[in-house]
């Protein structure tokens, strides 16, 4: 399910501020359950067509960070600007 996302902060270290208004951006988010072969494969479709940013969920916190770091490498080679985040 895409959902509407208005990023209006900013995580810094331990920290989180305000981003100005010029750089707010209204984007969509979607968030795949499961970073298995299947998770994987969607999350990289839905990356690759750059349709939202993309957030893996999965019960093995590493392996959800894992995938995620190894699509958002990828994307500049795939020609995508999506963001893409993993956690558990």
């Amino acid at each position: 399910m895409n959902v509407p996302f208005r990023s209006t902060a900013c995580f810094i270290g331990d920290g989180v501020r305000s981003l100005p208004k010029e750089i707010e951006m209204n984007r969509k988010v979607t968030v795949i359950g499961g970073a298995g072969n299947v998770g994987a494969t969607v999350a990289r479709g839905v990356a690759d067509k750059q349709l939202a940013d993309v957030v893996v969920v999965d019960i093995a916190d590493q392996k959800a960070a894992g995938v995620a770091l190894d699509m958002l490498e990828a994307c500049p080679v795939w020609g995508s600007d999506a963001r893409v985040l993993g956690d558990g």
